[in-house]
Formats: structure tokens, C-alpha cells, sequence
């Protein structure tokens, strides 16, 4: 039983090993890395961090978010966050920082 054992282990691990690599994965897996990359660098959006709450009951969020190039200080920032944070019920309490995405 041993023996039989050893010889599937064997067998599993070398056929394992001499796979032939799926060319169509990897194309995928590149194809992905460069449209991200393309993409991050697409965007000159600047990130904000802000602190938010909900009430009933009370609920307090710090996050993150984009906004455009041109909204890239707190006071230009401050209503497209509070428009964002609105939509999904929260209450935009301060804009902690705002840095360039780049």
C-alpha cells in the first residue's frame, strides 16, 4: 500500500511539474498589469481624506476618496466629498488632507 502510495505521489508531482504553461493565462495576467498601470497613470485625480458620520445610530467614518485635478485644495474639495458622502447617507464632518494622486 505504501509503495502504491509513493508511486501516485510520484506520478502527481511530476506531471504537476511538466505541465505545459497556459500561453492564454499569461497573456491575460499581462494584459491586466499594463491596463492598470495605464489607467493609474491616466489619472490626475487628487485623493482626500476626510472624516464623516451617520446618525441613527451613530456612526463615524475616515476614508478616502478622489476628486478631480482641479478641486486639489481642502476648500474646492469640500463639496464634491460632501455631494459623494451624500449619496450614501453619511454627513461630511472635515476634510483631513488632500495630496496629488501622482
Amino acid at each position: 500500500m505504501l509503495l502504491l502510495y509513493n508511486r501516485l505521489e510520484i506520478r502527481i508531482l511530476w506531471s504537476m511539474k511538466h505541465q505545459r504553461a497556459d500561453p492564454m493565462k499569461y497573456l491575460i495576467i499581462i494584459l491586466g498589469l499594463v491596463l492598470s498601470v495605464a489607467a493609474s497613470q491616466a489619472s490626475a485625480a487628487c485623493v482626500v481624506e476626510y472624516k464623516a458620520k451617520q446618525d441613527n445610530p451613530l456612526r463615524l467614518e475616515f476614508g478616502t476618496t478622489t476628486v478631480p485635478d482641479n478641486a486639489c485644495t481642502k476648500a474646492a474639495a469640500q463639496p464634491i466629498v460632501s455631494e459623494q458622502l451624500a449619496q450614501r447617507g453619511w454627513t461630511l464632518l472635515s476634510i483631513v488632507s488632500v495630496s496629488s494622486g501622482n
